[in-house]
C-alpha cells in the first residue's frame, strides 16, 4: 500500500509508480524545488517494499532540521540467492 505525507508544503511518498507494480520509490514531489525519487528500478535502493508508515522526527533542538523516516518491510534474497526473507526497513530523507 502507498504512504503519502506533506510536510513543509512537500509532498513526500513510498508507493509504486507504475501500473504494473514494478517501480517502486519513494519521492519527494509537488515542491518549489526539484522532484527527487529514489533510483529506479534498483534493487540495493528498494526491494519488493511493503510501505508501512512515516514519520516527521526531529533532529535535534532546530526544528528546520528534523528528517522524516520511512518504515517498510522487503523481500531480501539471502546468501544462497534463493530464498527470501521478509526485513522490516528504516529509510532516511533528509529535506
Amino acid at each position: 500500500p502507498p504512504f503519502q505525507f506533506f510536510a513543509d508544503e512537500e509532498l513526500f511518498s513510498g508507493m509504486y509508480i507504475d501500473f504494473m507494480g514494478t517501480d517502486a520509490a519513494i519521492f519527494r514531489s509537488l515542491t518549489r524545488r526539484n522532484a527527487v525519487r529514489t533510483d529506479q528500478h534498483n534493487s540495493k535502493w528498494l526491494s519488493e517494499p511493503i510501505f508501512v508508515d512515516a514519520h516527521v522526527i526531529p533532529d535535534g533542538t532546530d526544528p528546520n532540521d528534523a528528517k522524516i523516516y520511512f518504515f517498510f518491510k522487503e523481500r531480501l534474497t539471502d546468501n544462497s540467492g534463493s530464498t527470501k526473507q521478509i526485513h522490516s526497513m528504516i529509510a532516511r530523507i533528509c529535506p
